[in-house]
């Protein structure tokens, strides 16, 4: 008998479905799509074209809308959706299996994206002119899309139509008036995409003479020439136009009754005027669409400042220093204490300079800040013992005019450094006599004073005293600089001490432990030293000193005036000192590591045969890296780390310790917020801790390096050209190291276009070339205001390219881009 053959079992393997291919190769929003592979349905009918469970996933979400028709075991059509983004695509079968990750990526369909319009030339025109429009997505030819002119299809030609320039003729009859020139791009008649408009053109304005050629401040001047008034740039109804004319860029004023007309205009020379040309802008509703007129040069006498008697501060000239102005930094602002007779804090140019000591509380009779002074808001009187500040005598108020006396208010002096905040400590009386100034330099120092001024000292040959030297020491160690008159040399004579056989205090109280103040004597304008000044070993700089106009208190003035000449008598080393005072602070702010030995050191290396040169020290190639980190007060709390963002975890900020700073903090915090309101940027509270805590405590050594005030800039700079609380911490540290930003805001881009655009061709003379590294690095600097570590050689000669260009001195965030743009970039 035959054994029956065991029963044979049969097992089938299924694989899943398998994407081979994805068909177009380039992939729209919006249009059908292929997917090519095996196994799709997943069913043993390989013929079954339909499948009701059959999926297609796009980065995890499932396509719908997809007919169960459309299926096929080797391929499947559908829609690409509007919100699909480029990444994988799956199929998934009726039985739940997944296919492999097919990558692909979604493109824009080109005939959706909206055209740029970066530039045209000219911007001013005689009509028949050509203009030339550039920018990007025009189109390849015209087609069915228009180039709209004045709010219609232009009536001028059209030469030339492709994706990046368009060429148009303007008409005799329709471009006779300024326009606002804009692209309607469209796929057929009726779809069409919104205009994009660009800039307006002009009608060129002329000025052909000027009545007279030369004169001074506030005298009437009649100015011909044709196309004056506005009607010659009018675009439409709903714009309103404003014309200036400028002497060398400071505005003009306008009689009462003055004449206007196309071809005449009568103006008042504006105090503050230079010599130059004489222009006329007419700008579009008040923005930087504007058309400019050159006319002939006036020539008027010229003052370092907007100040009403700043023509009378020749001495400044003497030494260099409104060069100096516009190399030095003075986005940080630095307390000077001023240890004298008092200082007139409402005086009208020095109210806004004052310092306050903002920890207490005015009046309530408590020690707030537990520093040992109740009620010390405005300062202390050593001599009474007193919280009221009120002078004790003009002497202390003219040191601190010549300090810090606010610059270009259209009245009074300026100031060396007028981004200070003055702290007044009374230790003379009104009788002259003054007594110990060491709990004063103490509580300064503890006080947050950077430079302290010491016009202070005796005429007798018994003039030195130790009772100083322990306090100088104080301040030195932590980095307070003391600078100090040398003294007026004796009662009997008027003959300067040499200080080297006749030491006094407190000029040659630091020599023990090497050099710990600044001892300054006094030259005339002729750069000789006076008879008067001290001079010797103690001395290490030399400064003006005769005939120096000052801040006075009417009471204690012989003129009972606010400004006094400083002469005969008065005039002496102690306001000699008050300019080295503030030529340290112009350098404290600049170079915010800087030490009180290199500070002394630049001064004495940059002078010109031991007179300072404010010029040269600020711009010294020596100037110190500024790697020291100044140590801050220990604290019994725990480190603060620098902020945090979650953004990306890539761009936080590395982690470091440094003491909490609560006052810092409580004082850039509101400003902080106030920044991003004022550029409409939100801020949650997360956010603007992590930004406080980089403006305190910074983030790299290359922000430390900058300073609070600095890196506040640099975050005022990043809210108005990013446009974003949440802030990549990457393009933060790129932009004070002149890189490009990664994060872009391309809307923010294209609303500063126009203004961009426009100085960008003013200082290169044409349309920026992106394929040329400097011209893009330049247009990014301006776009987003990047930094570079600092160069002080490469800054000169951004600020001399731009006072070639502009005719003037840097002032706006966007002007020092520039200046950044053509001393860093455009070597």
């Amino acid at each position: 008998m035959d054994t029956p053959s065991p029963a044979i079992t049969q097992t089938c393997t299924y694989n899943g479905p398998t994407i081979a291919s994805i068909s177009p190769t380039t992939i729209y929003q919006g249009t059908s799509v292929i997917l090519n592979g095996t196994k799709f349905i997943g069913l043993a009918n390989q013929y079954q074209s339909f499948c009701y469970n059959c999926k297609v996933l796009i980065n995890d979400k499932e396509v719908t809308d997809i007919s169960y028709w459309v299926w096929y075991e080797n391929k499947v059509s559908f829609t690409m959706p509007s919100t699909a983004q480029s990444g994988y695509i799956q199929v998934q079968d009726s039985k739940g299996n997944k296919s492999n990750k097919f990558n692909f990526t979604v493109s824009q369909d080109p005939a959706t994206i909206p055209p740029i319009i970066m530039s045209f030339s000219p911007k001013v025109i005689t009509p028949g002119d050509t203009i030339t429009i550039t920018g990007s997505n025009f189109g390849p030819s015209q087609g069915s899309s228009q180039l709209i002119v004045g709010g219609r299809t232009g009536y001028g030609k059209i030469l030339s139509w492709a994706d990046t320039e368009i060429k148009y003729q303007t008409s005799d009859y329709g471009d006779n008036k300024s326009q606002k020139i804009g692209v309607k791009k469209c796929r057929g008649y009726y779809e069409c995409l919104p205009v994009v408009y660009g800039e307006y053109f002009y009608i060129q304005p002329q000025i052909t003479s000027l009545d007279t050629n030369i004169g001074r401040e506030g005298m009437e001047v009649t100015i011909y020439g044709k196309y004056l008034s506005n009607s010659n740039v009018a675009s439409d109804a709903s714009t309103q136009y404003f014309i200036h004319v400028y002497f060398n860029g400071v505005s003009a004023l306008y009689p009462q009754n003055g004449l206007w007309t196309s071809d005449q205009i009568e103006v008042v020379v504006p105090r503050g005027a230079t010599s130059g040309k004489v222009t006329l802008e007419i700008t579009a509703n008040n923005t930087n669409e504007t058309v400019k007129a050159t006319g002939p040069t006036f020539n008027i006498l010229e003052k370092i400042s907007n100040d009403e008697y700043s023509d009378l501060q020749e001495y400044f000239k003497q030494i260099n220093l409104p060069q100096a102005w516009g190399v030095a930094s003075n986005r940080r602002t630095i307390t000077v204490a001023v240890i004298d007779d008092g200082v007139y804090n409402n005086h009208p140019d020095l109210k806004n300079k004052m310092w306050y000591n903002t920890d207490e509380v005015i009046g309530n009779g408590i020690d707030d800040d537990r520093n040992g002074y109740v009620d010390d808001y405005y300062g202390w009187d050593f001599v009474n013992n007193s919280n009221d500040v009120t002078p004790l005598g003009s002497h202390g108020t003219q040191v601190a005019g010549i300090i810090g006396a606010e610059k270009d208010n259209a009245i009074g002096i300026a100031g060396v450094n007028w981004n200070v905040k003055i702290m007044p400590l009374i230790v003379c009386g009104n009788n002259g006599g003054c007594i110990d100034t060491s709990r004063a330099i103490r509580y300064a120092v503890d006080n947050g004073a950077e430079v302290i001024n010491l016009s202070l000292g005796t005429r007798a040959v018994s003039g030195y005293t130790t009772m100083y030297n322990d306090a100088i020491e104080y301040a030195f160690q932590r980095n307070a600089l003391i600078v100090t008159s040398a003294g007026n040399g004796d009662i009997v004579g008027g003959i300067g001490f040499d200080l080297s056989q006749i030491p006094q205090s407190p000029v040659c109280n630091s020599d023990q432990r090497g050099n710990r103040v600044i001892g300054v004597g006094a030259v005339d304008s002729t750069n000789h030293r006076t008879k008067w000044s001290n001079y010797g070993s103690c001395v290490d700089i030399w400064a003006p000193g005769v005939q120096i106009l000052s801040t006075a208190v009417p009471a204690f003035s012989n003129s009972q005036d606010l400004y006094e000449i400083v002469k005969e008598k008065t005039t002496g080393t102690s306001f000699a000192a008050p300019i080295i005072t503030g030529i340290v602070s112009l350098l404290k702010a600049t170079y915010p590591t800087m030490t009180s030995q290199e500070a002394i050191t630049l001064l004495v290396n940059n002078a010109n045969g031991g007179i300072v040169d404010a010029y040269k020290t600020l711009s010294d190639n020596s100037t110190p890296a500024n790697t020291q980190v100044i140590q801050a007060p220990v604290y019994n709390s725990s480190p603060v780390s620098n902020p945090t963002s979650t953004q990306n975890p890539v761009n936080n900020p590395p982690v470091t310790s440094y003491p909490p700073n609560t006052t810092q903090e409580n004082y850039y915090r509101p400003l902080i917020e106030s920044d991003a309101t004022s550029f409409g940027v939100p801020l949650t509270a997360a956010q603007a801790r992590d930004v406080t805590n980089f403006v305190v405590y910074s983030i790299s050594q290359n922000t430390q390096n900058l300073g609070a005030g600095e890196r506040r800039a640099v975050i005022r700079d990043y809210f108005e050209t990013v446009v974003r609380g949440n802030v990549d911490w990457g393009d933060i540290e790129r932009m004070v190291n002149g890189q490009k930003v990664v994060s872009r805001n391309i809307a923010k881009e294209q609303a500063q276009l126009p203004f961009v655009l426009k100085t960008f061709e003013k200082v290169f003379g044409h349309r920026p070339n992106f394929q040329d590294p400097k011209e893009d690095l330049s247009w990014n600097t301006m776009m987003y205001r990047i930094r570079f570590p600092r160069d002080l050689d490469k800054e000169k000669l951004g600020i001399n390219r731009f006072k070639t260009i502009f005719g003037r001195l840097p002032t706006s965030p966007l002007d020092w881009s520039v200046v950044r743009a053509l001393g860093y970039v455009r070597i």
